[in-house]
């Protein structure tokens, strides 16, 4: 099994879901099997998005609520499960994970810390392989301002880290692998900044790209809504400054549709092709002018940021066949263990996607549920001071989106069915708080169905945070018997 993994990739920037950005080779994913058009993450941010992939459950159970947070050490994970039942389970790539050298039930790491939006270093193999060849810091963001981020690597397409990366899945599929395998290959991109080297930055002309328009009422009341976005500057939303990073955005994603193409292409010359499952998907999607908005937010939950593709092919699955099921990212981790034929962890809240993509059961789940990040601020009680958090919930159920805070202020509603861009938010209006008050219970009753309080020593932050001075591996005495390290 190969899990193919982007980062910050909206659903519809490939060209099977009809964008104009051009993926011939994962659109072959979606003709040799199946493509998911209700594919919802459980987090907007990466690590908890992540997170949830690996343990199957929701980050109020698994207690990665946010990024630069550790996982609990008594978290099981479905590599853990198929590394004891003989799998040989790889990670290449960004995995982002904390600590970051893992091992969450890897028997194969060959991780990187992935793109570097900060100017600071980092200390992994993708470092130490610029250094080897004297490129060091042409990575990084250069100094000055860049709107949006965008602008065209320095490097040569052949060392821009997800050219690494694509290279080193090649090399496991080739040199490496045990069987039975799961790799997990995660780029970098096209997370931002959106950077993409030659020839892939003049892939997309700005002029023949067309911006989202913004109308003014609801640029103000989303504003309002997501004060996180407060620092946004206006040039960012200028229309000529759009098109530009909307077409770096999409050469970053041709630039990893080349290296799908090569991974499958290793599995046709391994002889793998016909017994392999291949899926795609991503941690999250990114707002390109949306509402008035720019990146991500780690709360904004609209549907350019929680809405993600999700493709599949292999044995089993017929070809060409799309599906408007509605199903959560957590549901590719029962997935895997059917398809490994393992049991799951009975605290996984996912369900399995085989009877939608085997029998085309497009029954799919009644409702879907993401989180946005939790973080923690003091609050003044008196004379105490406590740590308080707000939480927001999306409750997804049908044509109806709901999200949910515990601050007053702040609730959305929409009608995707009759308002799909989200531009009118209902909470508030007459005729609405029956059914605010119905999805108020259906969040409460989901809540209570699926948390399961972590427990255990959590990783420590410092291994993330500090990139220049933390190890890209972990030390050999502290490292599980036959765990593999790769080398730059």
């Amino acid at each position: 099994m190969v899990l193919i993994m982007t980062d910050m990739h909206r659903q519809d920037a490939l060209s099977c879901y009809g964008r104009v950005v051009r993926t011939p080779n994962l659109d072959s994913i979606a003709e040799r099997g199946v493509r998911f058009t209700r594919c919802y993450v459980q987090s907007p941010a990466c690590m908890p998005s992540r997170v949830t992939i690996m343990t199957g459950k929701y980050p109020h159970s698994h207690g990665v609520t946010r990024n630069i947070k550790g996982l609990s050490s008594c978290q099981m994970t479905f590599m853990d499960l198929l590394s004891q039942a003989g799998y040989h389970t790889a990670a290449v790539g960004k995995m982002h994970m904390m600590p970051k050298y893992g091992p969450f039930g890897f028997r194969y790491l060959d991780v990187v810390d992935g793109k570097r939006c900060a100017r600071h270093p980092y200390n992994d193999n993708y470092t130490i392989y610029l250094e080897k060849i004297g490129k060091e810091g042409l990575e990084r963001l250069p100094p000055g301002r860049i709107i949006y981020d965008a602008y065209t690597s320095p490097l040569r397409m052949e060392d821009y880290i997800d050219s690494y990366i694509g290279r080193k899945a090649v090399r496991y599929l080739k040199e490496a692998r045990r069987e039975p395998f799961f790799l997990w290959v995660s780029f970098a991109g096209p997370h931002f900044p959106f950077d993409p080297p030659a020839p892939y930055d003049r892939m997309y002309d700005p002029r023949e790209v067309e911006p989202p328009q913004v109308d003014e009422v609801d640029l103000r009341e989303k504003r309002r809504l997501h004060p996180e976005f407060a620092g946004l500057r206006e040039e960012v939303l200028a229309p000529e400054n759009l098109r530009r990073a909307i077409a770096h955005y999409y050469g970053c994603i041709s630039l990893i549709d080349h290296w799908v193409g090569r991974i499958l292409r290793a599995l046709e010359e391994e002889g793998m092709e016909d017994r392999t499952i291949v899926v795609f998907t991503s941690d999250h999607g990114v707002l390109l002018g949306e509402h008035g908005l720019a990146w991500h937010g780690l709360k904004a939950m609209y549907e350019e940021q929680v809405r993600v593709p999700l493709l599949m092919c292999g044995p089993g699955i017929p070809s060409g066949t799309e599906t408007d099921a509605l199903v959560e990212s957590l549901d590719l981790t029962v997935t895997f263990l059917e398809w490994a034929g393992v049991e799951k962890h009975p605290g996984m809240a996912g369900r399995s996607l085989i009877p939608i993509v085997r029998d085309g059961d497009s029954r799919g789940r009644r409702t879907v549920h993401c989180e946005g990040c939790v973080f923690e601020h003091p609050v003044r009680d008196e004379d105490e001071i406590s740590l308080g958090t707000e939480r927001r919930i999306m409750h997804l159920d049908g044509e109806w989106k709901y999200i949910y805070s515990d601050e007053e202020e702040y609730q959305e509603l929409y009608n995707l069915k009759e308002d799909p861009e989200e531009r009118e938010n209902l909470a508030g209006r007459k005729g609405y708080s029956d059914l605010i008050t119905k999805f108020k219970e259906d969040i409460l009753k989901w809540l209570i169905e699926t948390l399961q309080p972590p427990v255990g020593e959590v990783h420590p932050v410092e291994d993330f945070a500090l990139h220049d001075a933390s190890p890209h591996r972990m030390p050999e005495e502290e490292r599980p018997p036959g765990l593999i390290y790769a080398e730059p």
